[in-house]
Order: C-alpha cells, then structure tokens, then sequence
C-alpha cells in the first residue's frame, strides 16, 4: 500500500492514501509513524531480498 503523503508535525500525524485519511495525535501519533516506518522497512528489505 503505498503512502502519498506523510505529515508528522508537533506529535501529529495524517496519513493520506487517495480519499481516505488517518489522522492521530500524542502519544498515538508517535505510534503510528514508528509503525509505518518499520512497515516500510521491512517492504524495502523483502523487496531486497526477492531480487538477489
């Protein structure tokens, strides 16, 4: 699922893919973004790996 946007400003974030958005605050904010970084990383990994 790839992210169009990713806005993570004063322990906000929104997440955007088309029309849908997911928008969180505090301590749920910071939840989220390391979540979707780890996400990402392990998809840039196994990308990795499939083309070796």
């Amino acid at each position: 699922m790839p992210m169009q946007k990713f806005l993570h400003k004063n322990d906000n974030v929104s997440l955007c893919y088309k029309d849908t958005c997911i928008h969180a605050k505090g301590s749920n904010a910071n939840l989220l973004a390391v979540g979707t970084f780890v996400m990402l990383v392990l998809i840039g990994i196994a990308s990795l790996s499939k083309t070796n």
